[in-house]
């Protein structure tokens, strides 16, 4: 079974790698996900099993299917090249003292780190995934997600008699990330949404009265204007390592 799961992985990898359509299996001038042995034929029907692949042209002729990777193969193969260990590993020896007399630790570290977050965060978040992160890539105090919800909740421990405007929220939020776009402002809030962790709320007045149009965004079928500590914000500590998947990118 070990040898048809590195085939397996190949396979996908390749695909992915591929980024369109492949030839099922290796065939004379062209390089196939799998050989065309028998355990490359019992790799290719699992993958089709568990719909890792899927055909999208059909041939009348043996073995000559061309195919696709899908969602669920591309999981498959982050999985299966651990990508988080990946990730621990890269963090440190980037931390190791031979590393660390080669690069500027004010900056390119916190560069490093940046990036490395984003890719992981980005992975986690459009998969599904939630990836376990070792703690220096924790350390984006520029999240824009984690500020958010610091914000909103200072906003709501202080006591104050309704929800936070967002374009309050972004004022206060702009010098904690310099040069957030609105885009990426956005993008926060409808994460911190999705995880319950805050609650959007709509603006009930004329339209041209919106304080700040452009901070405002879409929620549903409604022009969210403010925001709110959501029901999961009681039992969650911004501190906590999956936090940093809530960053934006």
């Amino acid at each position: 079974m070990a040898d048809q799961q590195i085939i397996i992985l190949h396979a996908l990898s390749f695909a992915l790698e591929s980024a369109g359509v492949c030839s099922l299996f290796n065939k004379k001038g062209v390089q196939g996900l799998f050989p065309l042995s028998a355990s490359g034929k019992l790799a290719a029907k699992y993958c089709f099993e568990m719909r890792l692949l899927k055909v999208v042209e059909q041939s009348t002729k043996p073995f000559t299917e061309m195919v696709k990777i899908t969602r669920l193969g591309i999981r498959a193969v982050l999985e299966g090249i651990k990508i988080d260990r990946l990730l621990e590993n890269a963090s440190a020896i980037i931390e190791s003292p031979a590393e660390k007399s080669v690069i500027n630790p004010a900056s390119d570290d916190m560069a490093f780190y940046q990036a490395l977050e984003k890719v992981a965060g980005s992975i986690a978040l459009k998969l599904g995934a939630p990836l376990k992160l070792g703690a220096p890539l924790l350390e984006d105090f520029s999240s824009p997600a984690k500020h958010i919800f610091i914000l909103l909740k200072e906003w709501s421990d202080s006591g104050r008699a309704g929800d936070c405007q967002l374009y309050y929220l972004y004022q206060q939020l702009s010098p904690l990330c310099p040069g957030i776009t609105t885009g990426a402002f956005h993008d926060a809030l409808r994460n911190l949404r999705q995880k319950k962790l805050i609650e959007l709320h709509p603006w009930t007045g004329p339209l041209y009265e919106i304080p700040k149009p452009e901070l405002a965004l879409m929620a549903g079928h409604e022009i969210a204007c403010y925001a709110s500590l959501g029901p999961a914000a009681a039992v969650f500590n911004p501190d906590d390592s999956s936090f940093a998947l809530c960053s934006a990118g």
